[in-house]
């Protein structure tokens, strides 16, 4: 995440639950972590990952709430910037399991 690398799949387990993440199912992306941090708060202080991670929208390549609405909220994806605590911005996922891929037709 330091990097600010992009990922798609990455094969890892939940921590203390059953079952893989939704990035081990190819359905969640975490897209420039530096520009879309991951923010938790509590009555100890926030956390933000990566430490250096600063969410603001105006800078280009921060995802922000109405570009993701209207180029992926309407195709059955949900987005981590919108989740209450912790918020996810970095993170995008497929609601419903896997994607739907359009036949190919072959002539």
């Amino acid at each position: 995440m330091a990097s600010n690398n992009t990922s798609a799949f990455n094969y890892r387990r939940k921590l203390h639950l059953w079952g893989t993440l939704k990035h081990a199912q190819g359905t969640a992306l975490d897209i420039n972590p530096l520009l879309n941090p991951f923010v938790r708060k509590s009555s100890r202080g926030t956390m933000v990952k990566p430490i250096n991670g600063r969410y603001d929208p105006k800078q280009p390549g921060t995802l922000k709430r109405g570009n993701f609405l209207k180029l992926l909220g309407q195709r059955g994806w949900t987005w981590g910037g919108r989740w209450p605590n912790p918020v996810d911005y970095q993170h995008i996922e497929k609601i419903g399991g896997l994607c739907k891929v359009p036949p190919v037709r072959v002539r």
